[in-house]
């Protein structure tokens, strides 16, 4: 690939990895190096994209796929607290509403937390994170489902979902 490509790829797309590669971590400092990794790959291996979403399918995927192998080898930990959650994640506050729905939603498990981020985040629909997570739709569904009511006790009504 060449570097201007490149470069081009990383300006572009950078954050939203970013923050999915935060969702999935949960802290800072693993969600750089993850995003790091994912661009060396993107250099490495060049595929070739026929438009814009074939370039940010293949980045949301080798995030999350790097992510999740991160998390299986146990040395990495997701944050806990809003206290650790860095101030400067990229996250639309218009979308997050503050930092009490930013807590809440990374209190999800995982794979609720990721639809949670893909959906109202990314603004995906249920069809096209399945296609991404290798699930069905349905499942998807069932996960924002449990999500939002989760969210919405949590939070007391106030997650729109």
């Amino acid at each position: 690939m060449r570097p201007e490509r490149a470069e081009e790829l990383f300006r572009k797309y950078a954050d939203g990895v970013y923050r999915q590669c935060f969702v999935i971590l949960g802290n800072e400092k693993d969600s750089e190096d993850a995003v790091q990794e994912v661009f060396l790959r993107l250099i490495r291996s060049d595929p070739a994209f026929t438009d814009e979403r074939g370039e940010r399918a293949w980045l949301i995927v080798t995030a999350c796929n790097y992510c999740k192998s991160q998390l299986r080898r146990s040395k990495y930990r997701v944050c806990s607290s809003i206290e650790e959650i860095p101030e400067n994640t990229g996250v639309d506050n218009d979308v997050s509403g503050s930092d009490e729905v930013l807590d809440a939603v990374m209190s999800l498990p995982l794979a609720q937390r990721e639809a949670v981020y893909l959906r109202y985040y990314e603004d995906m629909s249920a069809e096209n994170i399945a296609k991404l997570t290798g699930t069905s739709a349905s499942t998807v569904r069932s996960r924002l489902h449990f999500a939002i009511r989760k969210l919405r006790k949590l939070l007391g009504g106030d997650f729109y979902g």
